[in-house]
């Protein structure tokens, strides 16, 4: 899901239908205040983010993420050219710097790169772990020798692959359940539970599966 922060509710709507339309999900913030309680309150895979907004700007907006170690994807999405403003939007931790006006295919062309460069980076051929001393094999779905059920390996192996990183709850639900609803989330929440017992049982000391609110879940080593 991408988030548009523009107060230019014309522009912003236009591109969000345009992206929707190519498969890349996007909702609307028209402040800066908007922004952030959206931000804080669900993963966004990517956020466009304009300088100039009532309320919060979009420096004060980015600086605030990053302060509180929001690692969101931020894309600048700006008229500001001058080279100043694009070196403090750098400077701040956004990740591209876009000027209006633009080419919405050459933007929705960006924003798929990037987020497939993203998804690749999150994805290591690795089938193997050592959780506590205890071997988790991926292919032969065990954990000490002790047998889980597929979706519980699944589930590890999606955990250990991004271990020490907060997993987002969607990515899991959209990776493993192909569905991203309540039922869901209830689901992943059940398993959850049953994975951090099973670890208990296999003698997994040291490693643990926290809940991160409002995010999703890391796997500690």
């Amino acid at each position: 899901m991408i988030l548009i922060a523009d107060d230019d509710l014309n522009l912003s709507t236009v591109l969000a239908e345009y992206l929707r339309d190519r498969d890349l999900p996007a909702e609307l913030a028209g402040d800066g205040e908007e922004a952030l309680a959206r931000m804080r309150s669900r993963n966004y895979d990517l956020c466009l983010l304009d300088i100039n907004m009532p309320r919060k700007n979009g420096f004060a907006v980015l600086q605030t993420l990053r302060k509180e170690q929001n690692d969101t994807p931020v894309f600048m999405f700006t008229a500001r050219n001058a080279r100043e403003d694009m070196l403090r939007a750098y400077s701040l931790g956004c990740d591209d710097y876009i000027t209006k006006p633009f080419s919405m295919e050459v933007l929705h062309s960006k924003l798929r790169a990037y987020l497939l460069r993203q998804a690749r980076a999150h994805t290591v051929p690795d089938t193997q772990f050592l959780l506590g001393g205890v071997l988790f094999d991926s292919v032969h779905q065990t954990l000490g020798g002790m047998r889980l059920p597929a979706r519980e390996s699944d589930l590890l192996l999606l955990l250990c692959r991004n271990a020490n990183h907060v997993v987002d709850r969607h990515l899991i639900l959209r990776t493993l359940w192909q569905r991203d609803d309540w039922f869901s989330a209830r689901s992943l929440a059940v398993f959850i539970t049953k994975l951090r017992r099973t670890m208990e049982q296999s003698g997994c000391n040291g490693c643990n599966i926290v809940s991160v609110r409002g995010r999703g879940y890391r796997l500690t080593t």
